[in-house]
């Protein structure tokens, strides 16, 4: 384990103490012998009431690093864009929770070894015997597990539960629920060959812009200095894979959307699950999520009653610091039925903890059981 410790004092341009935090590489696999690792970046919770339970945070792409999520979203310091250092984040899940940030699958940010798979279900099997390892490493048995991620994450996230669901196994697997942003569950694409204008929602008109690096400047997670103090290898870092260098063999997920029948089996064996959304989000549309889930069944019902209307109210912090100002009050919409709570967040894009950290923060205390109504 202290293999893994991090000096906190001692991060690249960060110029505070990030305090407890635990990176590196583990096998995705019990083979001594096996060549294929995710990186993972762990930070344990001071609040007593997460003494019992991990969270796992994923980003999407397929392909793209969370430690987007933990710089820009939900970790302990955000390093915004266009600003000169990172900050706290007064709104960090690790405020609440035991967080893990997981690049996966193999072909993701740091990870290392050839991808070898085709469908969720094989990423889901790697994804299991690498937290195994985790768990086991860090002593971490028998812990509430919650899965939470953004976009393409919401096809890994529902089969991945599933498949914890299927293991049967306390000791590693208590999933308890899940909670997913502007997710990919069901089919990208419902007119592909309509004509279209291909760069629509990017304002400066340019395709392809995870890769764009102003002239003069340097990918941080490239620096060899940032490498070696985050137990990171020392190699080239992307923040998605595209193109030439697929995390499924041939490009090809071939798996079901999640909401044919996985999603609703997770659904049906969690207490609970958020499926939330931006309004604003042009890259997955709220309202395909919303039809999705009208058009979706679980436990014996198709859809939601009504629609979605109930105030997500989020409470004023009068004491804090200015540093904390991030919207009060009625801040989205949403309605629970069956199990699953879908929300809708104002004036927020693609990645909600990144446009609405106090909104999402607050959906994380529902997720983990910390409040029982959104609405006050």
């Amino acid at each position: 384990m202290l293999v893994f410790l991090l000096n906190g004092e001692n991060i690249p341009d960060v110029p505070f103490d990030i305090g407890e935090a635990y990176a590196g590489l583990l096998p995705i696999s019990s083979d001594p012998q096996e060549s294929r690792k995710l990186y993972f970046w762990f930070m344990p919770s001071s609040d007593p009431l997460a003494v019992d339970e991990v969270t796992i945070w994923l980003n999407g792409g397929p392909g793209c690093s969370s430690l987007e999520g933990l710089f820009q979203e939900n970790g302990p310091f955000i390093h915004q864009y266009g600003t000169f250092a990172p900050v706290r984040n007064m709104w960090s899940w690790t405020n609440l929770t035991n967080m893990i940030w997981v690049e996966q699958p193999v072909g993701t940010g740091f990870t290392q070894g050839s991808p070898n798979i085709t469908n969720q279900e094989e990423l889901a099997a790697q994804f299991l015997d690498f937290f195994k390892n985790f768990l086991d490493i860090f002593g971490l048995h028998r812990k509430k597990i919650y899965l939470t991620g953004e976009s393409y994450a919401g096809k890994y996230i529902p089969y991945i539960a599933d498949a914890m669901f299927k293991e049967n196994d306390t000791k590693y697997f208590d999933v308890q629920g899940t909670l997913i942003y502007d997710p990919s569950i069901n089919v990208d694409e419902i007119m592909v060959s309509a004509t279209t204008c291909p760069v629509l929602w990017d304002p400066l008109g340019f395709p392809g812009s995870f890769q764009y690096v102003p002239d003069g400047a340097q990918i941080y997670f490239n620096r060899s200095d940032v490498q070696q103090a985050i137990n990171a290898p020392l190699t080239s870092w992307s923040e998605c894979s595209r193109g030439s260098d697929p995390v499924f063999i041939n490009g090809t997920d071939t798996s079901p959307p999640p909401s044919y029948s996985v999603l609703p089996s997770v659904i049906e064996q969690s207490k609970r699950t958020i499926i939330a959304h931006g309004d604003l989000d042009f890259i997955l549309m709220a309202q395909g999520t919303l039809l999705t889930i009208q058009n979706m069944t679980w436990h014996g019902s198709q859809g939601f009653t009504a629609e979605p209307t109930d105030p997500l109210f989020v409470p004023y912090h009068t004491g804090d610091p200015v540093s904390s100002l991030a919207g009060a009050g009625v801040m989205g919409k949403h309605r629970t039925e069956r199990g699953l709570t879908y929300a809708e967040l104002f004036l927020t894009g693609h990645m909600g903890p990144q446009y609405s950290p106090a909104a999402s923060y607050r959906l994380v205390e529902y997720l983990l059981g910390r409040i029982d109504d959104l609405s006050s």
